[in-house]
């Protein structure tokens, strides 16, 4: 049998979650990532990072359960914010983490598509 570490689950459940309020007709841009794998030690998930165009910043995100607990982790930045091997962010991308509890992948994919299309808090971002 061949079943996937249960440390996934709550990065799973965010992607599924995403991709619900990614529909056609909905009030924001399409959404254009592309997933990858992240892990840091204790901590696995997925990457993901904008397809958009470089104005947006190239953002790149990287959900988890968080190492310490059940509850979802959101590390969020740029490309360049991230190291390469393994998509692991910098320390100001620790810092900045933003967390949710273990069933709150919902409102953790709605924070990730605000950032990924300048929608919600990120309105004025660049």
């Amino acid at each position: 049998m061949i079943s996937k570490h249960h440390s996934l689950k709550a990065a799973d459940n965010v992607l599924t979650a995403l991709r619900r309020l990614d529909t056609p007709g909905a009030d924001h841009p399409p959404l254009k990532v592309m997933v990858q794998c992240y892990a840091n030690g204790r901590e696995e998930g997925y990457s993901l990072y904008s397809l958009r165009s470089p104005d947006d910043g190239f953002r790149q995100i990287a959900v988890a359960q968080y190492r310490n607990s059940d509850n979802i982790v959101v590390y969020f930045g740029t490309i360049l914010d991230f190291y390469m091997a393994g998509n692991i962010p910098s320390d100001k991308i620790y810092k900045a983490a933003r967390f949710f509890k273990y069933n709150e992948s919902m409102l953790a994919a709605k924070f990730i598509l605000e950032y990924f299309t300048n929608t919600g808090e990120f309105s004025d971002a660049k």
